[in-house]
């Protein structure tokens, strides 16, 4: 058993332990699925086209820590009478398209995105019941605005720096 394949055993049995308040037996650890939520508010200025100030976009993802290493997510995101939605699966530790998860300790789970001018990290930390999570967006080098595709992948637009505001963590 490699390393990263016993630390993500290890972080499902702590969720799990927390989740239900028993003991996984060895079995439960690799087959259990643990599901996270988060939710957030992306706050940022709309630059270019059509620059407006405060631009708000609420988001929610799900996602399903099970058997050895596998992670689905399902995301959501709104904007007033404007919404779409996406659902993919990974592995911890493997690559997933533009993004990546990864085990960071025994009670930390980092997800990585990777867009075209700028990289987006979660950080959901786990404790019992309980679970943090911090959202990190950061410009790669040689760029000065964030480029993101618009709902249902319409149009490209271009923000300043994110605020993230509401941002939310919970274990089921």
């Amino acid at each position: 058993m490699t390393a990263r394949h016993l630390a993500s055993r290890l972080l499902l049995a702590l969720i799990a332990i927390g989740a239900t308040n028993t003991p996984p037996t060895a079995d439960a650890q690799s087959s259990r699925p643990v599901t996270i939520s988060i939710t957030y508010t992306m706050i940022h200025d709309l630059l270019h086209p059509n620059p407006a100030p405060n631009v708000a976009v609420n988001h929610s993802a799900t996602f399903v820590l099970s058997g050895r290493n596998a992670v689905s997510e399902s995301w959501q995101r709104s904007r007033q009478h404007t919404c779409d939605s996406s659902s993919s699966t990974g592995t911890l530790g493997g690559p997933g398209g533009h993004y990546h998860w990864r085990i960071a300790s025994q009670s930390t789970l980092i997800r990585t995105s990777d867009f075209p001018q700028s990289t987006l990290t979660i950080t959901i930390r786990v404790s019992g019941k309980t679970c943090n999570v911090q959202i990190n967006a950061t410009l790669k080098p040689g760029f000065s605005e964030f480029l993101y595709t618009g709902f249902n992948n319409v149009g490209v637009y271009y923000f300043g720096p994110p605020r993230f505001t509401n941002v939310s963590c919970s274990i089921q």
